[in-house]
């Protein structure tokens, strides 16, 4: 399976993450989600230097979003990646 690298993120005015960045061009977050939980493509990041997976959460609260901790419940958790 491709896998590609996320390289930053566009919030909207609540601070939601709407887009991601990956190869130079911005993809609304539910397409990454959904590309996730059809197992077509991987998603990286880097945090704190080291590659970190990806994965799609659903949450009762905010519905499915990214995160790099599938424990979490944290909804912005690629806020540590730069803005697009």
């Amino acid at each position: 399976m491709d896998e590609y690298q996320i390289t930053c993120v566009k919030q909207d005015f609540f601070e939601n993450i709407t887009h991601v960045e990956i190869n130079g061009r911005q993809y609304r977050s539910e397409t990454v989600v959904q590309w996730l939980l059809d197992k077509k493509y991987d998603f990286y990041t880097i945090k704190d230097e080291q590659k970190t997976y990806v994965h799609a959460k659903k949450s009762m609260l905010y519905g499915w979003f990214l995160t790099t901790d599938p424990q979490s419940g944290l909804a912005n958790n690629l806020q540590f990646l730069c803005s697009c």
